[in-house]
């Protein structure tokens, strides 16, 4: 029975926070440490089980099993098709989104038995990953200066991963019991390191979308009138100055305007104008599929209506092998309307338990970031993603339930 309490428990948050440590960095050590994990806690929780040992988070991993049986159930209706490259993604994705949901299934078992010190060793491994992704970063970025930083994976969902990494690192860091100075400093490292690295990634949603974040946990965090202001202009100022510094960040953020005035002035080949472009023809393909088509059907489909309603707008023409840059529409043209429907459940539930159980950093540094990012782009058709969106739900809920008795909050 010790061996459950103490070295099981150790084990399987060693093994998640190496898995998402590592998930941009290296990609078959982060899988293998994940699916160790699972299969690990998953019999843990099963020889352990008793009626008592429930947790409202369980409901959570009905979202990520929706989402995974989506895209499985459109792999066994369309295999013969793979000129996006879904096939090939879903098969991952499926799969990786179906052991999330049986790790979050099995987190009564971490919940009972990992204790304050156990889950203190998970954010110390976490908080060095952190580093270690952000050296191999600058690294990548040395070895090749030229254009943006693609961390073994394009650009944008480089930023994402990154971005969520971060996040849990600044979770990890507040859980910890250390003395303040050296808690702040830290802190601010992490910000200046983690602003520096996704300015060189050129990725604009996260560029916007990072300081914003940690505005509203700061402010939600406390009430008003104890809010101190200060440290939240601390937070924000260097990110805005790092990426001020990055002159192709800063000309891409500003580029933002003038690609909606050319859009509304006709033109539509630009980052915006192809996404609309592109959404536009999803949405198409969802009103004359909606219960699903193969991914051949939604490029034939796209293209025709790009041509004769987007003036053949290269740039979207161009992307449309890939995806079309928007969660709901992607997976809902693709799988039909159980795709948003497992999607709508998955971010309701979400939501739901963050609020109802107070937390913050779940809804604000998980939810609101992946809803929000896949509002422009599509993220669920990214294995990595799938690994790291699965271990960080169950971090974040294993944080703040270990500091219920203690107030956590940024600087």
């Amino acid at each position: 029975m010790g061996i459950i309490k103490g070295k099981i428990p150790l084990l399987i948050l060693a093994l998640i926070s190496l898995s998402a440590s590592v998930s941009l960095v290296n990609t078959t050590l982060s899988r293998n440490s994940f699916f160790l994990a699972t299969t690990v806690l998953l019999i843990a929780y099963l020889t352990t089980y008793k009626k008592s040992l429930f947790s409202p988070y369980q409901i959570i991993a009905i979202g990520l099993l929706l989402i995974s049986a989506s895209q499985a159930v459109w792999l066994l209706r369309f295999p013969e098709t793979n000129i996006t490259g879904s096939f090939s993604q879903y098969k991952e994705t499926s799969l990786r989104l179906f052991m999330g949901s049986l790790f979050i299934f099995s987190i009564p078992f971490l919940l009972k038995n990992a204790n304050k010190k156990t889950i203190d060793i998970m954010a110390k491994i976490m908080i060095i990953g952190f580093f270690y992704s952000s050296i191999f970063s600058f690294y990548l970025f040395y070895k090749e200066p030229e254009g943006r930083l693609s961390i073994n994976t394009v650009a944008t969902m480089s930023a994402y991963i990154y971005l969520l990494q971060t996040l849990v690192t600044l979770s990890c860091l507040v859980s910890l019991d250390i003395k303040s100075k050296l808690k702040n400093l830290t802190f601010l490292l992490v910000i200046i390191i983690s602003a520096s690295v996704l300015s060189l990634t050129e990725t604009r949603s996260t560029l916007l979308l990072y300081p914003v974040l940690l505005i509203l946990y700061c402010l939600k965090s406390k009430t008003l009138s104890k809010v101190d202001f200060k440290k939240i202009l601390l937070v924000i100022i260097p990110i805005i100055l790092i990426t001020l510094s990055s002159h192709s960040a800063t000309n891409r953020i500003i580029g933002i305007f003038s690609e909606v005035h050319s859009y509304d002035s006709g033109n539509n080949d630009t980052s915006i104008g192809a996404r609309i472009s592109m959404w536009k023809a999803g949405i198409n393909t969802i009103e004359q599929n909606p219960f699903g088509t193969s991914a051949y059907n939604r490029y034939q489909m796209n293209t025709a209506y790009i041509n004769k309603y987007e003036h053949g707008n290269p740039e979207a023409i161009a992307n449309l092998k890939y995806h079309l840059h928007n969660d709901m529409i992607d997976s809902t043209s693709l799988q039909g309307i159980s795709g948003s429907i497992a999607l709508m459940i998955f971010f309701g539930l979400l939501i739901f338990i963050s609020a109802k159980y107070k937390q913050l950093s779940l809804l604000f540094f998980v939810a609101l970031p992946v809803i929000t990012l896949g509002l422009t782009d599509t993220l669920f058709i990214d294995y990595r993603f799938a690994t790291t969106i699965s271990i960080l739900i169950a971090i974040h809920i294993l944080l703040q339930e270990s500091n219920k008795d203690s107030h956590m909050e940024i600087l």
